[in-house]
């Protein structure tokens, strides 16, 4: 993530929101867990900026980019080892649409965040 030049208050709080919502995402994904536990857990963290969205914070992905199943509140869908789920909840607040995402394999032991990017906003 990067800013050109000091981001605006209300930018600078949604890529806070943001990336707690990565962070609650990648505690929340383990094997047999609901993708609907875990886009609940997305959206406790949201809602303070954005209401509810019933569109998914994310999805598989294998062969395709975007690929079943959804991250979201109304998924039937668990969390099993070797799938690989990507977040990117999108937020419209202030009439501004704002985006972030991470992808993560999900493991014996949890989720295993597959950029070693930093979660951090640069600013130049």
């Amino acid at each position: 993530m990067f800013s050109r030049g000091e981001p605006s208050p209300l930018a600078q709080r949604v890529i806070e929101t943001f990336i707690e919502s990565l962070s609650i995402a990648q505690a929340a994904l383990s094997p047999g867990v609901p993708l609907s536990e875990v886009a609940e857990a997305i959206a406790g963290v949201l809602a303070p900026i954005a209401p509810r969205s019933y569109t998914p914070y994310g999805h598989g992905i294998g062969m395709d980019n975007f690929e079943p199943p959804p991250l979201s509140v109304d998924s039937d869908e668990v969390a099993e080892i070797n799938m690989i789920v990507v977040t990117h909840p999108v937020l419209i607040v202030e009439s501004r649409r704002f985006s972030l995402g991470d992808t993560y394999l999900v493991t014996e032991t949890g989720a295993e965040r597959l950029s070693q990017y930093p979660l951090e906003l640069v600013v130049v």
